[in-house]
């Protein structure tokens, strides 16, 4: 049973950890983008 629960723990961690990375990867390219845009705009 212990071990089950933690194999689990480290899978919540691992997803959790895979969406922050997601969330800023998204944020990142949202920013690369509207800074393009502004070069673009000058």
């Amino acid at each position: 049973m212990d071990e089950q629960t933690r194999h689990s723990c480290w899978g919540v961690t691992a997803k959790a950890l895979l969406g922050v990375a997601a969330l800023l990867l998204l944020a990142w390219l949202a920013g690369g983008v509207e800074a393009g845009a502004a070069i673009a705009a000058r």
